[in-house]
């Protein structure tokens, strides 16, 4: 009779300590996994809440693509075969990309030294080549004004490398 009982009882705890094991490795796994795509368990960084008093841009270079600057995204809308200006070719794809609050800052900090900046008259252009223009909305007052090749060097400079890995 004890040779029946010790048998159970280390039938018991083999079985019992196999399912320690599958479980302590399964929750390895899906722990490697967590962590592999970035996540950490029991944390979230929560979305900062907008800032409505912070302004929107809104941006056409010389070619005719247009982009769109908020607080959270950059929206780039290229000039393409059913958006197109006789000479010129297409642009790439329609991208809609999140950024950061420090490249928004950057981004804006651009943009309003374009504003404040006396830009200069684009005299030899064709008449079928957009003009560039660089509108500011929602502060204190909107302003749009066009801009000269000098600004939109200045903004593509800091605008296209967003769009390089798209």
């Amino acid at each position: 009779m004890k040779a029946a009982s010790f048998c159970n009882f280390h039938y018991l705890y083999l079985s019992t300590n196999i399912l320690k094991k599958i479980t302590f490795i399964f929750g390895l796994i899906a722990a490697c996994t967590l962590l592999a795509c970035g996540a950490t368990p029991g944390l979230s960084t929560p979305t900062p809440p907008s800032d409505k008093n912070l302004s929107t841009y809104h941006y056409q270079d010389v070619k005719g693509n247009l982009y769109d600057i908020t607080q959270r995204k950059l929206i780039y809308t290229p000039v393409s075969a059913t958006n197109t200006i006789d000479g010129i070719a297409d642009e790439g794809l329609y991208t809609e990309l999140n950024i950061s609050q420090n490249e928004y800052a950057k981004i804006a900090a651009a943009c309003e030294e374009q504003l404040q900046r006396n830009q200069n008259q684009l005299t030899q252009r064709r008449p079928n080549i957009p003009l560039p223009f660089l509108r500011r909305d929602g502060r204190d007052e909107p302003k749009k004004i066009n801009i000269d090749y000098t600004a939109a060097n200045a903004l593509n400079f800091i605008l296209e490398p967003f769009l390089e890995d798209e």
